[in-house]
């Protein structure tokens, strides 16, 4: 229980010290701009190819095959 208390202490006092307002007298370079688009991008790839890596599962669940039957090669093949 002691644990607990002092886990919800440190969620609290970093949550208050991320919310506070303080001004960041910062400058962002053209770099950074090109290093968050790049960054998007990667997510999305990335995205794009867990999608497709699990496309078969996917479809399965909004079709009314049985995902566990679902063989390496896809619904290609045959069934034993």
């Amino acid at each position: 229980m002691h644990r607990l208390i002092k886990f919800r202490l440190v969620v609290a006092i970093v949550g208050a010290v991320a919310l506070a307002p303080s001004s960041a007298h910062a400058y962002i370079d053209p770099g950074t701009g090109s290093m968050v688009l790049q960054a998007i991008i990667a997510g999305v790839v990335g995205g794009l190819v867990v999608i497709k890596m699990y496309w078969q599962r996917i479809k399965a669940v909004f079709s009314r095959r049985d995902p566990s039957k679902l063989s390496e090669k896809g619904p290609s093949a045959p069934e034993e």
